[in-house]
């Protein structure tokens, strides 16, 4: 009996063992698995995480080189009567405005027309008052509560008797620095829809509004003639700057002024991008036409 019984405990305690190096197995292999999953999991995220940076990356590009190139063609498009007999009048459309999705990315375009705004690199040697007195009315008139003026001119190295001062919106407006990017790309959107820094100085009267036009003007040219300059445009069949002063009564002075104030070409414009995804959202500006100083033939702002 007595061997039975130390028989009987030996094989309870080998039974036992096993289940309990059963157990530690599972709980091994359970640890291995919940690894194995987050790995995969991370793995999936990052790989989602990298489809949608080159769905942003390539939609982006892909916007700018088809808008940028054939921007006067786009704009000048929106203003195609549906009647040749009856053609459009001045002012024409400055702006287009629209959206698309790609994959799960929202993008928000905006192509504008950089010469339909007040240029303050050209301000700035007209009239510094003024340049102060336009950007306060930017911030007051725009709502903006975050911006604030500072205007930090960079010395140029270059010999040009009117050399570019201003480079980026940073040099015109102080900046929170908790503002987020979504949001300093917002208020910079809103603030300079009515000024740039990248124009040619001279109005393009075919689509800037009438309000434009008078900021352009004003201490330039009598409040009268501006507004002769107004209803002038806007009468129907008009299609060149020279038809506009032909229409007002303008003196040898006041004509050339004209000339240096106004045009009816654009040569910069703005591509706004805005893309907006379930977890970020991302603003591109470029430029087409950046100034001689810098080189370059366009600019990028991202956000």
């Amino acid at each position: 009996m007595r061997i039975f019984c130390n028989n009987q405990h030996s094989k309870n305690s080998r039974d036992g063992f096993v289940l309990v190096m059963a157990l530690g197995l599972i709980l091994i292999a359970g640890l291995i698995l919940a690894g194995v999953a987050r790995q995969s999991l991370a793995l999936a995220t990052e790989v989602a995480h990298a489809q949608e940076e080159l769905q942003r990356r390539w939609g982006a590009i892909s916007t700018q080189r088809l808008l940028l190139p054939h921007a006067e063609e786009v704009l000048e498009g929106l203003a195609t009567p549906v009647d040749p007999k009856y053609p459009p009048r001045w002012p024409l459309p400055a702006r287009l405005e629209g959206e698309f999705s790609l994959g799960k990315l929202l993008f928000q375009v905006e192509l504008v027309d950089e010469e339909t705004k007040i240029d303050l690199n050209k301000l700035y040697y007209r009239d510094q008052q003024k340049l102060n007195r336009v950007v306060n009315d930017q911030l007051f008139n725009k709502g903006s509560y975050s911006l604030s003026k500072q205007l930090l001119i960079q010395p140029s190295s270059t010999r040009q008797r009117q050399p570019v001062l201003f480079y980026s919106w940073g040099q015109v407006f102080r900046i929170p620095e908790d503002l987020s990017p979504d949001q300093t790309a917002h208020e910079i959107r809103a603030v300079t829809s009515g000024v740039t820094l990248w124009g040619s100085g001279r109005l393009n009267i075919r689509r800037a509004d009438d309000e434009t036009i008078r900021q352009q003007a004003e201490q330039e040219l009598p409040a009268q003639l501006i507004d002769q300059i107004i209803f002038a445009r806007a009468e129907p069949g008009i299609t060149k700057l020279d038809e506009v002063l032909e229409q007002v009564d303008l003196k040898g002075i006041e004509r050339s002024t004209a000339r240096q104030l106004f045009s009816d070409q654009s040569q910069s414009h703005a591509l706004w991008i805005r893309v907006q995804s379930s977890r970020q959202t991302w603003t591109q500006l470029t430029l087409d036409q950046a100034s001689a100083e810098t080189g370059a033939d366009s600019q990028t702002f991202s956000w």
